[in-house]
């Protein structure tokens, strides 16, 4: 192999590593995809549960959250390190860590609303996993028991309009 061959393979081959380094650097993430198409329809309902999800992470990304959302390493162990059972995600559906807190997000992109046995379920996870605190998110809100359930417990229940407000706040500083 003469100098210019080698000197043709060795270009070709830092062209493709950096045209294909280009190409990933500029892919949208699932999170950044789903908040367009949410800001296109302006309405939750335009979105399947996976890209609410991914929704929802982008949100807590912005608010300081490192966010993994469960199930989607590819492998058969859920973000917590657990055994997946039957391909769910046991309601966990992020696991979000900031400052050395970890926090369980369970959501629900149902168009009515959430009763206090979600809650419940979820305070059990929490309790479970030891995690510092709860999130449960709902589209279409939650009931008064479950309002009242969550009274003095680490549990946040976001409903879409405390949602929307998220949105907005994220949109105003990104």
């Amino acid at each position: 192999m003469n100098e210019f061959q080698l000197f043709l393979v060795v270009f070709c081959s830092i062209a493709f590593v950096v045209i294909s380094w280009w190409q990933w650097m500029r892919t949208p993430s699932k999170g950044t995809k789903a908040l367009a198409t949410y800001r296109r329809a302006r309405d939750f309902s335009a979105l399947t549960w996976q890209d609410f999800e991914h929704l929802l992470s982008a949100v807590f990304e912005k608010d300081g959250f490192k966010v993994v959302v469960n199930g989607t390493s590819g492998t058969n162990r859920n973000a917590l390190g657990g055994r997946r059972r039957g391909g769910g995600d046991g309601g966990v559906d992020l696991v979000m860590r900031r400052a050395g807190t970890l926090h369980i997000v369970s959501a629900k992109h149902w168009k009515g609303r959430v009763g206090v046995k979600e809650v419940r379920d979820l305070f059990a996870t929490v309790i479970h996993h030891k995690a510092d605190r709860g999130w449960l998110v709902a589209v279409g809100g939650f009931t008064a028991e479950a309002w009242d359930f969550v009274k003095g417990k680490p549990i946040n229940l976001v409903n879409g309009s405390r949602l929307t407000e998220m949105l907005e706040k994220t949109e105003g500083g990104g």
